[in-house]
């Protein structure tokens, strides 16, 4: 696939290697403190490399790197093969580093926009913990709309056509 590019950010497939810029963020105490424990960061970047050879793709994780150091500092990712026709579950991390300046924002609204006019989808959903505020506040600010689901985890979702921003 061609990476997508956005003013600041490079979103591409996954290589062999970006396990380890993925695994220096999954250990910082921020980031962890939205997880029970660090992810198998092979496991992803593995899993990733292998739906990029999927036909038809129905599965998207791409890295997130910096258009100006090439450096990767995180992860967005469209999955379709558990969702209804028509929609795509949706998620992002980022380094603790660069939250806050807009890039999780950036990176969703391009996927988002990739998510509608390449692939035709009409709904994405997000799920986060009840307190990761901060993920609550960037689905919000991209016109997700918040539920709970009977096991207690958040769930948001949106209409692409009547979302906000992206």
């Amino acid at each position: 696939m061609t990476p997508l590019t956005t003013e600041r950010l490079l979103l591409r497939d996954a290589r062999q290697g970006d396990e380890l810029a993925l695994a220096s963020y999954h250990a910082d105490p921020r980031y962890l403190a939205h997880y029970s424990s660090a992810p198998d960061t092979l496991a992803i970047v593995n899993k990733a490399i292998a739906w990029a050879k999927e036909t038809p793709r129905q599965n998207y994780q791409l890295m997130i790197e910096l258009r100006e150091t090439r450096q990767v500092m995180g992860c967005v990712g469209l999955r379709q093969t558990a969702a209804r026709v028509g929609a795509a579950e949706i998620g992002i991390e980022l380094a603790p580093d660069y939250w806050g300046m807009g890039l999780a924002s950036e990176a969703a609204g391009e996927i988002m926009r990739f998510a509608s006019m390449t692939l035709g989808l009409e709904t994405l959903v997000s799920k986060t913990s009840p307190a990761n505020l901060p993920a609550h506040a960037l689905l919000g600010s991209l016109g997700f709309i918040p539920g709970v689901t009977r096991s207690g985890a958040w769930v948001f979702e949106t209409q692409l056509e009547s979302a906000r921003r992206y």
